[in-house]
């Protein structure tokens, strides 16, 4: 595994912007999850994104749009999705976009100000 996949540890803002720009797929197979802003980051990058359906999660992907849920603990929906993703490089593409998309129309500053507002 480690000659496909490399693991950073611990990442100072430069080097995650540096990995998430050199990065193919985003995959966050979490068994909990509150909002998490690791996944805000790698959609905002353009990043495709495979995650588990807890907490926050449902709340940015969209799946079948700006990437794939899956179920927590499911390895074979994991590994059916990353696979599905290598071998779709125009929707892992297309995916990538509706992302960043989703995040500047979603999740930003100024939609968290009209939605305060309106509360």
């Amino acid at each position: 595994m480690e000659e496909i996949i490399i693991f950073k540890g611990w990442a100072d803002e430069a080097i995650k912007l540096t990995a998430l720009n050199e990065a193919d797929l985003y995959i966050l197979p979490s068994r909990r999850e509150g909002f998490p802003n690791s996944l805000l980051e790698a959609m905002a990058s353009k990043l495709s994104v495979i995650a588990t359906e807890v907490g926050g999660v449902a709340d940015l992907v969209v799946n079948g749009f700006n990437g794939l849920l899956i179920d927590p603990g499911n390895v074979d929906q994991l590994s059916e999705a990353i696979l599905f993703m290598i071998n779709n490089p125009e929707k892992r593409s297309s995916f990538g976009f509706n992302a960043r998309k989703s995040v500047i129309t979603q999740n930003s500053i100024e939609t968290a100000c009209k939605t305060f507002e309106e509360i």
